[in-house]
């Protein structure tokens, strides 16, 4: 079986050792290929570009993509979002469709808290910030949206603490094990194994 993950930063490991990231134990735990087609700073509208072309170069027999956290940078000195909520609904259904010409075995991967201490605003991106309450919703389009389209949404939200980041967003390497640990756990109830 091969598993692609098409991501984030997050999904990506940034911060961490690539074996550490929960891709790379996802593969460890259920012994199967996992693909890792994540991008430091992805958000729906760029994986829409890519994920055509990239999708039909692979053989995935399941596809979780994981991302969003991106999408709902709030730019502060414009007032807005990096991709604002009503185009990241219709980009997430169009991804669902797209993904669909190539196999019926789609998940999500539900969004992760940050520690808003540390990331509002960004030390490393002048005027953007990643807040709670923005991520949070989100996170409930990206559950509605999967819902509409009979897609397994897989939540994350309330799993990664503020002690299990590095910066304030990227998971320390106990924050990628509790993610593999749920993301595996989601995978084999829904019988996607």
């Amino acid at each position: 079986m091969t598993i692609s993950v098409y991501g984030d930063s997050i999904a990506g490991g940034e911060g961490v050792n690539p074996e550490e990231s929960w891709p790379s134990l996802l593969q460890e735990q259920l012994d199967v290929t996992v693909s890792n087609n994540s991008v430091a700073g992805e958000t729906t509208a760029g994986l829409l570009v890519r994920f055509p072309n990239e999708c039909v170069a692979t053989q995935e027999d399941l596809v979780l993509f994981a991302v969003g956290i991106n999408d709902s940078l709030f730019i502060s000195n414009e007032k807005k979002h990096e991709v604002p909520l009503e185009h990241f609904v219709k980009n997430v259904e169009k991804l669902i469709d797209l993904c669909r010409q190539y196999t019926d075995r789609v998940v999500f991967i539900g969004l992760t808290n940050v520690d808003q201490s540390k990331t509002a605003p960004l030390p490393w991106l002048l005027h953007a910030e990643y807040r709670t309450e923005h991520i949070a919703k989100y996170d409930l389009a990206l559950r509605d949206a999967c819902h509409r389209k009979g897609v397994h949404h897989i939540a994350l939200f309330s799993i990664i603490g503020p002690h299990d980041l590095i910066d304030g967003v990227h998971p320390t390497a106990l924050g990628h094990e509790r993610i593999a640990g749920v993301v595996k756990k989601a995978l084999e109830q829904a019988h996607l194994l």
